[in-house]
């Protein structure tokens, strides 16, 4: 009976870059938000000391980097998050 409590649970939490090419379909905020939304989440994952990782690249690219995520193969520098993302009046349209 035992065996069956011997399991660990792993949380994983894997944020998208916001280098995907943005498209508006008329629910997002427009792309200077998306930048600061990005920089908000990273700063609260950051503010309340929760391990993430961020993937970038094309869409293979990133499931590649999840699945090493996954495998424990993945080692990611510790990241510093300085800024909140760009504010909409720094961003040059």
């Amino acid at each position: 009976m035992a065996e069956l409590f011997n399991w660990r649970l792993t949380l994983h939490v894997i944020v998208c870059g916001d280098d995907i090419p943005f498209e508006q379909d008329g629910w997002r905020d427009n792309e200077v938000w998306r930048g600061r939304m990005l920089g908000m989440v990273l700063h609260d994952l950051a503010t309340r000391r929760i391990p993430f990782h961020v993937v970038s690249g094309s869409l293979d690219e990133r499931v590649a980097q999840v699945r090493s995520v996954l495998a424990g193969t993945r080692v990611d520098s510790p990241r510093q998050i300085n800024s909140l993302g760009p504010r909409p009046a720094e961003v040059q349209q």
